[in-house]
């Protein structure tokens, strides 16, 4: 008898919820499950066993007992509080060491009670990553032994500890360089026209290849990999503070993307098999996913991806209405890079899914994010953002945390006045350092807004706040028809409400 391999020492379990224990056994073993003076008893069936503990309040330390018929397994130091679920690519990868303010944290903090259990990134599961996988265990964020915890997951734990005043456990699943399709079983890909393509490409390129090519391709693709990487610590360690620009710049074009085949981390499903397979059901409250960069050259179907992801997570999870917080993609250009407005549909996107889908929440990056590099390395921003937004929305504590949204427009002659909601009590205008690359900022205005007449030819409009709404116009629409906002991939946004926090990109008709 075995429990799942999240389960360990220093864990956190979700407190005021059922929580799933589970794992594998022999056929008909009977297992009895103890924590705090609380049994569960199950039988296995089909080589799997899982138990609901009831509900607990948050607390602990508390020591978990799981007996089989020969085995005896036991947990120590676990937590009652909160539990989250970090998924997503490289954004939500970035880790702690590596984010603006690590450093500090690392040397400062001493957060016994915030936890979190890094899931083995892997391609394919074999006795190597299974002996892996029973070793992990639960770290907390003290002594510096957070270095590898997504920094995003950080600062959001670190915020929502900080207000509700009870443990916080990260689940740390993510893959730098992952489309949507990665995270999506085989089963729900095929079942959407949108998801076949993806299967299709794959195949086309597995079947049009031997084991031996893939290899021999993915050996050569490291090696110059392993050469960008090195040119790149020479760069850092030769200019302290170098900016990725210069580095891009320098050290040449990344080598992306790896070869396909079917040990590929980036194949459609792949990690849904490795690696969220090896976590549901274990009990959370909801999900955390920064995902999409891999998805800007596939914007026209990442709406309904998107849509299948949330709906899979929650069947997996065994609760439809568990919530699914959305973090919008940041502005991002590339050097020399012509705007084909990619970023711009994608966001659009998860903000459809957003307002579609119930029990979801979209967390607004549109006024961050760093020229020409792709991974920005302040990550306390989003992570308390993404906390703020949970605190009011799920937790309903009493706090301003979400977002602007355009609600609708009202055409006046040649102008146009926008309502919003959440405006908090008013809208400013503010710098967020991002230089506007294709139009200049117009000083002491809100910029970013642009109006048409057809659709078609877009002209950037003036902009002035009027307490809680704001009028645009342009000499070139004498009767708009459309406006947007923020929508392009790498531009200058400056709005806000009266709680700082950034107006969302929108492209509507009047």
């Amino acid at each position: 008898m075995k429990a799942a391999g999240i389960f360990s020492d220093n864990m956190v379990l979700l407190r005021d919820k059922e929580v799933c224990v589970f794992g594998t056994g022999e056929e008909k073993e009977k297992v009895q499950v103890v924590i705090d003076d609380i049994e569960a008893v199950t039988e296995v069936t089909e080589g799997k066993w899982s138990v609901f503990l009831p509900a607990h309040p948050a607390g602990g330390p508390y020591v978990m007992r799981i007996t089989g018929n020969a085995d005896v397994v036991e947990f120590t130091n676990i937590l009652y509080g909160e539990v989250w679920f970090a998924g997503g690519q490289s954004n939500m990868e970035l880790e702690v060491q590596n984010a603006d303010f690590g450093g500090e944290e690392l040397a400062e903090a001493d957060y016994r009670e915030i936890r979190y259990y890094n899931v083995i990134k892997t391609p394919y599961l074999d006795d190597e990553v299974l002996e892996k996988e029973s070793a992990q265990s639960w770290h907390m964020c003290r002594d510096g032994d957070f270095r590898d915890m997504s920094a995003v997951a950080y600062f959001f734990a670190k915020k929502t500890y900080e207000q509700l005043k009870v443990p916080i456990g990260i689940i740390d699943c993510y893959q730098g360089g992952t489309s949507i399709s990665c995270w999506l079983s085989e089963e729900n890909l095929r079942s959407i026209p949108e998801g076949k393509p993806y299967l299709e490409e794959y195949e086309n390129v597995i079947n049009s290849q031997t084991e031996a090519e893939y290899e021999t391709a993915l050996e050569q693709y490291n090696q110059r990999l392993d050469a960008y990487n090195c040119r790149v610590e020479k760069l850092k360690k030769e200019n302290p503070g170098i900016k990725m620009e210069k580095i891009n710049e320098k050290a040449g074009e990344y080598p992306w993307p790896p070869p396909m085949g079917r040990k590929s981390l980036y194949r459609p499903c792949g990690l849904y098999t490795t690696m969220i397979s090896r976590v549901y059901p274990y009990t959370v409250r909801g999900f955390l996913y920064y995902q999409g960069e891999e998805d800007t050259t596939k914007t026209k179907h990442y709406d309904s991806l998107l849509l299948q992801l949330i709906a899979q997570f929650r069947k997996d999870w065994q609760d439809s209405s568990l919530p699914f917080v959305i973090v919008q993609l940041p502005m991002f250009i590339a050097k020399n890079e012509e705007e084909d407005y990619t970023w711009a549909k994608l966001r659009l996107a998860q903000e459809y899914v957003y307002h579609l889908v119930p029990y979801t929440v979209l967390t607004v990056l549109l006024d961050l994010g760093e020229y020409d590099n792709i991974h920005p390395t302040d990550k306390k921003t989003p992570g308390t953002r993404l906390a703020l937004q949970v605190l009011e929305k799920i937790y309903q504590e009493p706090i301003e945390g979400s977002p602007m949204f355009f609600r609708f427009a009202e055409p006046i002659r040649n102008k146009v006045s926008l309502t919003f909601v959440n405006t908090y009590g008013g809208i400013k205008s503010m710098d967020n350092g991002l230089q506007d690359i294709r139009e200049a900022e117009i000083e002491g205005m809100p910029v970013g807004f642009e109006l048409s007449e057809n659709g078609e030819n877009w002209y950037p409009a003036s902009a002035v706040i009027q307490g809680e709404q704001i009028t645009v116009w342009n000499e070139k629409t004498a009767s708009p028809v459309y406006v947007r906002y923020g929508y392009f991939n790498y531009g200058k946004v400056n709005v806000y409400n009266g709680a700082g926090l950034p107006l969302a990109p929108f492209c509507e008709q009047i």
